[in-house]
């Protein structure tokens, strides 16, 4: 038996059944499938009962619908793949009843877009998360001061406690604060890499490249394949600030990385390399700090929509976006686009990442009677374009458009309840 029908593999057949309890009490059954313990292991006839707080499932029904073994112990029961020898849950003993932890059950692939999701309400997990908090990346409540010396329109409801902070931004203890001795733009650059990723993104990405400028902090991100790629992207970038910014930077600090040592390049254009000792990233700490900032709000992003591991570029790319664009304390509450383009930024166009919307479709593409509009996935701000990055759920294709309407508070691919006292599957002893 389970409490909540979101639980549910597929779409569960309505019933009108009562469960008569030991105190005497009858409660209904509203709806009976199929729910998915593991990628392999599907258990069928399964009752939802709403009254319920808990998920009750019966050892004799699990071993006889599946191949499974089950030891149990005074603390612990194991469950064990017959077939495939492997080891699929534990379930620990409390209060008289075994709460079952899966072992990765509802892991997804991410070698394709072929996933279980739904177009759902704002789940019980985002329901109190506040829309700008979410727009700005889950940004701390810390910079929202200054933020609304921006835009006035900007607010936060500061009762609300967010569950996604900590789960993506907490950690040990903070690298020391360098203070920067820049005295314009470009006079320092920082450069590092980071990767290789475990999951590839989904265009073929496993690296990103993240340059800083030591004076304004404002940051650059370049996806790359390969760290081969990465002279080139320095050269490109010298050229890019030459070109827009009339300037040029005169020192690069980097770690001893190979694809730093561009010695004829340097010395061409009068540049300094700095590189920081073996096994001593303090001294690259500006660059160090970034990435943290960078991966805790790319993961607030990420779980806020509850993204696939393949749109981890989207994520960073999008972290980056809004972290130019929040005041910090290290220049006295300016934003580094501020710092950088001497004006203040707009927010307006900011939208709340991953959530559901619909592109208008193109007038030259179709007929009288066929659709206006097309259902996506909201994934960034594309650099070179003023539109929105979206992915098109019917056809899984990247598309760029400015004619869109969002639903911030909806997330498209389906999460399921993460409250172990509601959520946990128990084994009764008997």
């Amino acid at each position: 038996m389970i409490c909540s029908p979101l639980l549910y593999h597929s779409t569960p057949r309505p019933i009108n059944a009562s469960i008569n309890l030991p105190n005497g009490t009858t409660v209904p059954a509203t709806h009976i499938g199929t729910v998915c313990l593991s990628n392999s292991l599907f258990l069928h006839n399964f009752l939802c009962v709403p009254h319920f707080s808990f998920n009750l499932l019966s050892v004799s029904k699990l071993t006889k619908q599946s191949n499974l073994s089950l030891t149990f112990t005074a603390s612990h029961c194991l469950l064990q793949d017959q077939s495939m020898e492997k080891m699929i849950g534990i379930a620990l003993e409390k209060d008289g009843l075994y709460h079952l932890i899966l072992a990765s059950s509802q892991a997804k692939t991410c070698n394709s877009f072929q996933f279980n999701y739904a177009p759902l309400a704002l789940s019980s997990i985002h329901k109190h998360l506040d829309i700008w908090h979410c727009r700005l990346g889950h940004v701390s409540s810390s910079r929202f001061h200054s933020l609304k010396q921006i835009d006035s329109a900007i607010t936060l409801d500061h009762t609300n406690v967010c569950d996604i902070c900590p789960s993506a931004k907490q950690r040990r203890l903070p690298l020391s604060v360098s203070q920067s001795n820049s005295n314009k733009s470009f006079d320092l650059i920082h450069c590092d890499i980071l990767g290789p990723f475990g999951t590839t993104s989904y265009f073929g990405f496993r690296y990103f490249l993240t340059i800083v400028d030591d004076f304004t902090r404002c940051t650059w991100v370049y996806m790359i394949k390969a760290k081969s790629e990465v002279p080139s992207l320095i050269k490109t970038f010298y050229k890019m600030v030459a070109n827009q910014f009339s300037s040029f930077f005169k020192a690069i600090r980097s770690d001893n990385g190979l694809e730093f040592l561009l010695t004829k390049f340097y010395h061409k254009y009068g540049i300094l390399h700095q590189r920081s000792c073996v096994e001593t990233p303090q001294q690259n700490g500006v660059v160090e700090r970034k990435y943290q900032h960078l991966l805790s709000t790319a993961r607030a992003l990420m779980f806020q929509a509850n993204l696939p591991l393949i749109f981890w570029s989207d994520c960073v790319f999008t972290a980056a976006h809004i972290i130019n664009r929040i005041p910090t304390p290290l220049l006295q509450n300016k934003t580094p686009f501020e710092m950088l383009f001497n004006k203040t930024p707009n927010l307006s166009h900011l939208r709340v990442f991953g959530c559901l919307c619909f592109a208008s479709t193109l007038t030259s593409h179709r007929q009288k009677f066929d659709s206006r509009a097309t259902k996506c996935i909201f994934l960034g701000y594309p650099s070179d374009i003023k539109g929105y990055k979206l992915m098109d759920l019917n056809t899984n294709k990247i598309l760029v458009s400015r004619n869109v309407i969002f639903h911030e508070t909806i997330f498209h691919f389906q999460v399921l309840p993460q409250h172990p006292e509601t959520h946990s599957f128990m084994f009764p002893l008997s």
